[in-house]
Formats: C-alpha cells, structure tokens, sequence
C-alpha cells in the first residue's frame, strides 16, 4: 500500500490523506444536525488539527545565526597554555575557559601573572582572540592573538593598556605546549624541588616560585624566609628563569643545571643546581 506523509508527524495511506477533508466536513455536519454542543467541540478540534498541518506541513524552519555565539570545533580544545618570545623572555599564556564566545585565562611573564579575559571569533580559517589584562598595573596591555584552525601556533600582537605609556608594541608567535609526561628519572615539571633551606617550583604554566634563607655563615641561615618569582624555559639540561623585579636577587635571570648520574646504564637525574642550592625531588 502506498502512503502519504502529512503534518510532518503522520503518515496515512495515499487516498485517505485527499479524503480527509470530505470526511471532516461530514462529521461536522452530521454533529450540527444531531448534536449541537459536541459539534462546536468537533469544530474546534478540526480547526486545531488543520492549523497544525498547514503551519509545520509546507514550511521548514530556517537555520538562525546568532551573531554573539560561537561555535569552536570540539575535535581541538583551545584550552591549554602557550609559549612565546616576549621582547627577549619567554611569555606563557594559559586559556582555562571559554562559553561561546567568551574566553579567559592568565599571563604569566617574568614572574608576572596577570589576568586575562575577552572574547573569540572566526577569522577565515582560524580564530582571533581579543584579550585584556585588568588594567590596575602599569604593565598592564591588551593582545590580539590570532590562531591557526588546529590552535598549534598563534600570531600575537600586544599594546599596552595605560596611554601615555613608554611601553611599546611587541609582535610575537605562540606554540602549544606539549603536556609532560611523568617520568622519574628526568626532570619534571609541577614539583617541588628541595634543597638545604630552600625550595623551588616549576609549574608547567611557565611561572616558578623559590623560596630560600639567606645564608649569613657556614652554619646558620637567616630566620626570614625570601620568596622570587620568574618566568622559566628548559634548554637541553639548563633551566633558563627570568625573574620578577625584586630586592633579593639582583640579576635579570640566572641558569639552573639539570644534574644527571648513570643508574644501571641508564642517565637519571640526580639533582637540580643553582644560586648556590643543590635541589632534589621531594617525595
């Protein structure tokens, strides 16, 4: 038996689909002679049951285009943090949220951590990211990132925020950062970092806290503990840090050795050397 699909929701066979409004006006007429009140219910059920055929049968609903969403392809999260060469040191960027067309996430350069929020967009075959710090800092700037369609590499542009300001543009490219994998016998990021009277962390956004006692003769150290923050970056078995001004380490940036031993023919890390501390991993 052939069918008909009508009202978008049933389907009746081919025939009864043309006679149904013969039938209808029959059943009308027959409750209008004999049955005056359940007719106007009868007629009332008709004129439902036609203006939903009529509304939803012949039309399709168009697709809407909401200027303000955004929709960013599931199969690669922007979600992540990268790394560029800001004006000489190295910047990080970590993007922690996005909700359409909203996007936030932080800074961190030279110790720095600074804030970040704004908005993402389409652009051609890849994504542009406007974001601003808080603008409470005279360091304070606003970026323009523009990223490739799989969020491996970006273009990025920066200006800062306070005008008049003698801070000037800087142009840069970003790269994703590779998530590390946990091996014991290298370093690692995310881990604390012993030695005698200090402590130093390298977190895997780019930014390292240490904490030490000055030294003030061979057996004592002194009772106020110091803390620098910086910006670090490993080359081959150095750790690069830039540091955050401050009144404690004088220097711009200092090298951190990465110290291997051989273990059963194997090289483990054996310690971490730097501004006269030997680090070992704490457990």
């Amino acid at each position: 038996m052939l069918y008909s699909r009508t009202c978008n929701s049933t389907i009746l066979p081919l025939g009864i689909g043309k006679l149904s409004i013969n039938i209808l006006q029959n059943i009308l007429l027959f409750y209008e002679n004999f049955y005056p009140v359940k007719y106007i219910i009868g007629a009332c059920f008709c004129i439902f049951l036609f203006s939903e055929c009529s509304s939803s049968g012949n039309t399709q609903t168009p697709a809407t285009t909401d200027s303000t969403t955004v929709v960013v392809p599931q199969t690669v999260s922007i979600q992540g943090t990268y790394k560029g060469d800001f004006g000489g040191s190295p910047i990080y960027i970590t993007i922690n949220y996005i909700s359409g067309k909203h996007i936030a996430g932080y800074n961190v350069h030279k110790g720095l951590r600074r804030n970040l929020s704004g908005t993402i967009q389409q652009a051609g075959d890849g994504w542009e990211l406007l974001l601003n710090e808080p603008g409470d800092h005279a360091f304070d700037g606003k970026f323009k990132l523009l990223f490739d369609a799989d969020y491996a590499t970006a273009k990025g542009q920066w200006n800062p925020l306070n005008t008049p300001s003698s801070l000037k543009e800087k142009k840069f490219t970003l790269s994703r950062e590779k998530v590390q994998s946990y091996d014991d016998a290298d370093f690692m990021a995310d881990i604390t970092y012993q030695a005698d009277h200090a402590d130093i962390k390298f977190n895997s956004d780019g930014s390292c806290i240490f904490n030490y006692y000055d030294k003030i003769s061979d057996s004592a150290f002194a009772q106020q503990m110091n803390t620098v923050r910086g910006t670090w970056e490993r080359k081959a078995s150095n750790i690069m840090i830039n540091w955050q001004k401050n009144e404690h380490i004088s220097k711009p940036s200092s090298v951190f050795e990465i110290i291997y031993e051989d273990y059963e023919g194997k090289q483990v890390m054996s310690n971490i050397q730097g501004e006269g501390f030997e680090f070992r991993m704490a457990f």
